[in-house]
């Protein structure tokens, strides 16, 4: 029963050393590049208040702007999803094999109590 004992507490140190050993590379953060924003930010007052027509002109810019930040934000998102969905892959199978590990373990630590 002692071997079992001292075989089940490897199960800890297996989990946290095991995905080390057969993890594949992924990019390094250092040359991954994110785009820099290319919006025309417009100054915050220019027309604003002048008349009707630099209204409407600033509001453009303005709207223009606001259309370019979201459709950037949405592209880095995207991004940002597919790191998250790969990385989750990666967490589930590091999960699953512990998992099917443990249950391994416990089948073999109910048989030998059996005996």
């Amino acid at each position: 029963m002692k071997k079992w004992i001292s075989l089940l507490a490897g199960v800890a140190v297996f989990g946290a050393t095991s995905l080390s050993h057969a993890q594949q590379p992924l990019p390094d953060a250092a040359t991954i590049v994110i785009p820099p924003v290319e919006c025309i930010q417009p100054p915050t007052s220019a027309g604003l208040g002048a008349n009707d027509a630099e209204d409407q002109k600033f509001r453009k810019r303005v709207g223009d702007y606001a259309k370019c930040i979201k459709a950037y934000s949405e592209n880095i998102g995207a991004h940002a999803k597919a790191y998250g969905d790969v990385a989750q892959k990666y967490l589930d199978a590091g999960n699953k094999v512990i998992h099917d590990y443990n249950d391994y373990m416990a089948e073999v630590k109910k048989n030998a109590d059996a005996e």
